[in-house]
């Protein structure tokens, strides 16, 4: 076969990748309030989806929300995706400008429409930048995606209204 191009195939760690392109996410994280969430999700880059996981061996996105915000800001905002997104404060998120109404901080989820039950939590860094845990790249900062899904929608939640030292800076 002597001139054929044979494809060339990347098997390299698709966690590895994600966590560097998480790094240039996170730089991209200037809003005032993120500093701690910064240095938090630094800790937990690339760390591999495990259900049911709190370590940094595996973990889930509720245990690491769970935990951001037991860590970060002293307060419990539930264990479970349905807590979570059931008993804190509610942010109303304009779909077509969610930078416009989520602050650094904020709980969001996705939820599917019949029940609202939880899908996926993560927690908004700012700019546009959320950290999330993705069964295949592990822990992730990603940006918001500029759409929602026939049977899911995004929620946002103020937890930190509950935080005995939180300011609460005016909306944009």
């Amino acid at each position: 076969f002597a001139g054929v191009q044979m494809p060339t195939y990347d098997y390299s760690n698709p966690r590895e990748k994600a966590r560097q392109q998480s790094l240039a996410n996170l730089a991209k994280v200037t809003e005032p309030g993120s500093e701690p969430l910064i240095a938090y999700a630094k800790k937990w880059l690339g760390t591999p989806y495990q259900m049911y996981g709190d370590s940094e061996h595996g973990i889930d996105d509720y245990n690491l929300v769970y935990d951001l915000y037991k860590k970060v800001y002293g307060i419990e905002v539930g264990r479970t995706r349905r807590d979570q997104v059931g008993t804190n404060p509610e942010v109303p998120v304009d779909l077509a400008d969610v930078q416009a109404t989520l602050r650094p901080g904020d709980l969001i989820g996705w939820v599917v429409h019949a029940g609202k039950i939880p899908r996926r939590v993560g927690v908004y860094l700012g700019n546009g930048m959320y950290l999330r845990v993705y069964q295949v790249r592990g822990v992730t900062v990603d940006p918001l995606p500029n759409y929602t899904w026939e049977t899911y929608w995004l929620v946002g939640r103020r937890p930190l209204a509950h935080a005995p030292n939180y300011e609460r800076a005016p909306m944009p």
